[in-house]
């Protein structure tokens, strides 16, 4: 991840200098071409990469006031010291999921805190050059990352992700605040966002196309994580779909990985996974050198369930297929877990039973003649109702003729 020359407010020119030189090898562009050219976020000032579309009013001034913990932008200083005094956020507005010393991430939905996701696209468009996303935000989830002190949590960068993606994508976009880059933070996020498809149990990759910034960091990551992968197990086999579903990446991305590392050999008419395994214990050996910079997503401290868990979803429709419930005159018949309260007697209207019948898809093709066979023999029998069900409750009344399912299911319905 790429950062930008930033420095505390207090300290002096000399010390904003040199953490300019050593921060990163990226330069922004000038800041004639900027809008706003430089923010001003917490403790750092910090010069902005790129234009953001905030209202003309503010994006031409020369500095931009930002609170850090509502995103609000202002005009001064002044004006950012009285909102702090009444300001009531000292975190992001939302469930904190993961909590483990000092860092948390909290769970942002953008329908819910739809104000605060805008804000937060905003700011993030000022480092961000790919970035179209502002206001369209109900959408998505947004991950914000954040240090923890007696002042509050203080925002270190987010991703977002889509609800209910086609793609399966587990990032839509990710950044992290200039003043924080390069001490692991991007790499958190990243791995943070493998674990929520590890809890899905779903393969997740982030949204294509990739950035020039955003393929180099994904690459590396993708690399490091298939050689600790295969320096940890001790299995015989390594198969594509193994190291999938134990670090929750794509097999498309697991395979480029391979490929980047030379993993990958045809023998014959087949590609099989050739482990160089000189390559890493090379990287291993440089891996313990960099360790205290590295910060690791710890499993145990993440305190979240998912909007859709794909393994609930296989369960329940293995359910399903095996489920036959019979409900016959007030009686029932049951197999499989569903619980269902017990309908009563059916009293018949004018003197003559009626009788009320509910089925699944009805044959289009069925006879004149079968449907009054069918008729002749059912006024025979006592009210009845069968149900063939795929894990849903039922409530029914004939007097008002209304339904009740818990869950969306397609029926016909007919009385006789």
């Amino acid at each position: 991840m790429p950062t930008c020359p930033s420095s505390p407010l207090s300290s002096s020119s000399s010390s904003s200098s040199s953490s300019s030189s050593s921060s990163s090898s990226h330069t922004p562009p000038d800041t004639q071409g900027r809008f706003p050219p430089c923010i001003e976020f917490g403790k750092y000032e910090i010069q902005t990469w790129y234009s953001s579309p905030y209202p003309q009013e503010y994006a031409r001034l020369p500095k931009l006031y930002i609170c850090e913990f509502c995103l609000k932008f202002m005009k001064s200083r002044s004006i950012l010291q009285r909102h702090m005094d009444k300001c009531g956020l000292d975190h992001p507005p939302a469930n904190e999921i993961y909590r483990k010393d000092e860092l948390s991430v909290f769970e942002v939905d953008g329908n819910v805190s739809k104000i605060y996701c805008q804000n937060l696209c905003l700011l993030a468009k000022l480092f961000l050059d790919h970035k179209t996303l502002y206001y369209d935000v109900e959408p998505f989830l947004f991950y914000v990352l954040t240090f923890n002190d007696n002042s509050g949590c203080h925002i270190i960068g987010y991703f977002s992700k889509e609800k209910h993606c086609q793609q399966k994508y587990n990032v839509s976009c990710i950044m992290t605040i200039p003043p924080y880059q390069r001490k692991g933070y991007g790499r958190f996020l990243i791995d943070f966002s493998y674990l929520l498809s590890r809890v899905e149990g779903q393969p997740g990759s982030p949204e294509k196309p990739l950035s020039e910034l955003g393929k180099v960091s994904y690459q590396s990551y993708w690399k490091s994580i298939m050689i600790e992968y295969l320096y940890k197990s001790n299995d015989t086999k390594v198969t594509i779909k193994a190291i999938s579903r134990a670090t929750g990446m794509d097999p498309h991305d697991v395979a480029t990985a391979l490929t980047a590392l030379n993993m990958v050999i045809k023998k014959g008419e087949r590609v099989v996974i050739l482990v160089n395994r000189k390559l890493i214990k090379e990287h291993v050996q440089k891996l313990k050198q960099k360790l205290q910079q590295r910060i690791d997503v710890d499993p145990d401290y993440l305190h979240w369930t998912p909007l859709i868990s794909t393994q609930l979803l296989l369960e329940e429709e293995k359910r399903a297929e095996k489920e036959y419930v019979s409900v016959v005159a007030g009686k029932r018949k049951k197999t499989g877990r569903c619980g269902y309260h017990q309908l009563p007697q059916v009293a018949p209207r004018g003197g003559s039973s009626r009788h009320f019948r509910l089925s699944r898809q009805v044959s289009k093709n069925r006879s004149v003649r079968q449907k009054k066979k069918r008729r002749k023999k059912n006024e025979k029998k006592k009210p009845h109702v069968v149900v063939f069900s795929k894990h849903f409750c039922l409530c029914i009344r004939i007097d008002y003729c209304y339904f009740h399912f818990s869950r969306s299911v397609c029926f016909n319905f007919r009385f006789d």
